[in-house]
Formats: structure tokens, C-alpha cells, sequence
């Protein structure tokens, strides 16, 4: 099968939605097929140097959101190269410019249209015009146009599913999660090493944030949280790894609270090195209620490590065993599973339902369920089009 992905992310730059599409490319590729990154152009990206299958369009910083990209222009050059590729089917990984190239290119070469829908924009309206200019009716009346004429959603979770059937949107859909490499976070990374390269000895309490250093991630309260957390955990520390817009903010309330010597900020790191530290912690703690689908809660499971999280719809659903982990609604509540976790660290270690659910999040898992939507995409379509010539009177 000849694949087509579009996307207005993808690596260099740092993600949930670029792991997601790099993760979904290894598989299909595992499998056979054939997989083409239709994406933005990106200053980090060296023009002249190679990369495999992957068509990159002019773009500019978008608005509010000047790490990530949109394309001005591409269309007519989009079709001209899928139609070179031969593609089979085409999945759009964004509601922006590469996503309506993707719509655009598919009815062309008049192939079926797979859409994941990533993100949930109402908790992000904060960011334009601090949230005066744009409001929910918005990003449905966008979300509802963008998925008109598509032949399938992939939702990646239950709480993306109820939002698209909110928003009277009646296109097929499947709930399937982003799949995580396992291999990659079960890896001897001697853990040890990495947290001497930190600072911290054996029996340094170590509780990890990753994530981008946005404000919707919400670490902030987190950081406000730390003294309660210190009363009952001593002498905990907090390691927040990677960069953002928020990092000014964060950096100037650990000042204000005190909390440098119990507070580090790591910065960003290559993903292929993010195993090493979910491995040096003993605990992921986030406050984040934006999550769709919450790949580093994933990632930091697939690494045996208890996540603590803000209770939402998305973790309510993912943490159901306190042998994963568990959520929070108060700052209590928050310290209590800390302290639980940390002075009782066998307590909660049944295997079963973590095996159970790193089967339901392997990447393998993820990329057979994928292909077999496109199948069933693929099929539909056809038949579509059979049905539409019939009553034409061209068959």
C-alpha cells in the first residue's frame, strides 16, 4: 500500500503529534507499505541534505503558535507527486494547511481520506487574543468543515470520540490510541548513571514532568503544589524536562517560591534519549488537563513507571488500576499519591493490568489496527465510487 501522510508537524520539531506520525511511519513501514511525509518546510531543516520520502512545502510560523508551521502554497505540486507515487490512500494529521493538501490531493487521485484528530482546540483558545477572539462555536464550526467529505476519523481516545459526536459530526470513526515503541523505553539505560549526571543519589524521591513547557500543560500547579509535597517528602526532587514558552514563567515561580535547590530544569532532549529518564525517576507527576491522548503518560508506563495525573476524562480512562497509577483533583489528593507512592514502592505492583494495557499501547498493536482502517477505508470508498457511477449511468 502507497501511504500518504500530511502533517503541519513533523521532526525536528519536538511534539505528542510528531512522535505520534514518526511512530505510525515505523510501523507501516515494519508491515510493507510504502509511506510518504507530505509536510512543512522548517528552519531547522538543512535543505540540501536528504531526507527518505518526505516533501516538504513552503511555510511561515502560525499565528499565536510560532513553533509550529503552516504552508502557503503546494497544492497543484502535492497532486503531481501523489499521483507520481501512485498513493493508495491519504491520512491527514492536521485541520490546517497540509490537511485540506491532504483533502485536496485525495479527491484528485479520488482516494479515500483518513483524519486523526490530534488536538483539543477549546483548551488552547487561551492563546489567541488571550482567548477573546475565538470561542468552542468556532472550533466546531472548523473542526465540522474540515471533516466534511472524509471517510473516516481516528480518535485517539474516548474523550476525542464524545467531542466529534458533540460537535454532530457523522463520519465513521474509529478509537484507536497512539502506540508507544515499548523496546525503546525498556532499554538498559543504566539509571543510575543518568541520575548522578543529575545531581541525585540512590534514595533521591525523584518525580519527573516531560513535556512541552506550555501553559495548557499546566506545571505550574505542580510547581505551586511543591511545598505541601516537601512536607510530607522531605527531600523530593522535581526534574522538568523540555522547553517551551511557559519556561520564563515556571523558572520565575521556582524563584519566588524558594524551590531552586529542590527544582531542575533539564531543557529539551532528543527523543531517541527520553527513555533515560523516565528510567531515573520514580514517579511522572502532571497537572495537564488538555490531554487527548497523553503520549508521555504512555511512555512513562511503558517505562514501569506510576504516573500521577490530573483527573480528566482521558486519564480517568487510562489510569483505572492504582498499579499504573492514579489522579488528582486536589492539591491533597495530589500529595497523598505522591507520599504513597514514594514510601511504599512494591505496594501497587501487579502485573496484570500493566501488561494488559502496554499490549492496548504497543506500537505494533497500534500500527495493525491503523492498516486495518485503511482496508476497510479503502473498500467503502471503492464501493462508493462504484455506487456513484452506477447512478450516473457511466458503468
Amino acid at each position: 500500500m502507497n501511504i500518504g501522510l500530511f502533517t503541519d508537524t513533523y521532526f525536528p520539531q519536538v511534539s505528542g503529534v510528531a512522535t505520534s506520525i514518526k511512530t505510525l511511519r515505523d510501523q507501516l513501514e515494519k508491515q510493507g507499505h510504502q509511506v510518504y511525509i507530505f509536510t512543512t518546510t522548517d528552519p531547522k531543516v538543512d535543505t540540501n541534505v536528504y531526507e527518505r520520502n518526505v516533501f516538504r512545502f513552503t511555510s511561515i510560523p502560525f499565528v499565536s503558535f510560532t513553533d509550529r508551521r503552516i504552508a502557503i502554497s503546494g497544492f497543484i505540486r502535492a497532486t503531481q507527486i501523489a499521483k507520481e507515487l501512485n498513493l493508495d490512500i491519504v491520512h491527514t494529521q492536521t485541520e490546517f494547511s497540509l490537511g485540506w493538501m491532504g483533502k485536496f490531493v485525495a479527491k484528485a487521485l479520488k482516494i479515500p481520506v483518513i483524519h486523526t484528530y490530534h488536538t483539543m482546540y477549546e483548551d488552547y483558545l487561551h492563546y489567541v487574543a488571550n482567548g477573546k477572539l475565538l470561542k468552542p462555536y468556532h472550533v466546531k464550526q472548523m473542526t465540522r468543515a474540515f471533516c466534511y467529505h472524509i471517510d473516516g476519523i481516528v480518535a485517539p481516545s474516548e474523550r476525542v470520540q464524545r467531542t466529534i459526536q458533540r460537535y454532530g459530526i457523522q463520519v465513521p470513526t474509529r478509537i484507536i490510541p497512539t502506540g508507544v515503541n515499548l523496546e525503546q523505553y525498556q532499554k538498559d539505560s543504566n539509571p543510575q548513571q543518568c541520575r548522578e549526571a543529575l545531581g541525585y543519589d540512590a534514595k533521591t524521591p525523584v518525580l519527573l514532568s516531560l513535556s512541552r513547557l506550555a501553559y495548557e500543560k499546566n506545571i505550574q500547579e505542580v510547581i505551586d503544589c511543591f511545598p505541601a509535597i516537601l512536607k510530607e517528602v522531605p527531600d523530593a526532587q522535581l526534574l522538568i524536562v523540555g522547553d517551551g514558552p511557559a519556561r520564563t514563567s515556571l523558572e520565575n515561580q521556582v524563584h519566588d517560591l524558594g524551590l531552586e535547590k529542590h527544582v531542575k530544569f533539564r531543557g529539551e532532549i532528543n527523543n531517541d534519549q527520553v527513555y533515560r529518564y523516565y528510567q531515573a525517576a520514580d514517579l511522572f507527576v502532571s497537572a495537564s488537563d488538555s490531554e487527548s491522548q497523553g503520549l508521555t503518560y504512555i511512555e512513562a508506563m511503558a517505562s514501569h513507571l506510576k504516573v500521577v495525573a490530573k483527573s480528566g476524562p482521558y486519564t480517568d480512562e487510562l489510569l483505572d488500576d492504582p498499579s499504573l497509577g492514579k489522579v488528582f483533583d486536589t492539591e491533597g489528593q495530589l500529595v497523598q499519591a505522591i507520599k504513597r507512592y514514594i514510601e511504599h514502592p512494591d505496594e501497587f505492583n501487579d502485573p496484570r493490568p500493566r501488561e494488559k494495557k502496554l499490549y492496548e499501547i504497543s506500537a505494533d498493536y497500534f500500527g495493525k489496527r491503523i492498516v486495518d482502517y485503511y482496508n476497510s477505508a479503502i473498500s467503502a470508498h471503492a464501493d462508493l465510487e462504484h455506487g456513484s457511477k452506477k447512478e450516473s449511468g457511466l458503468e
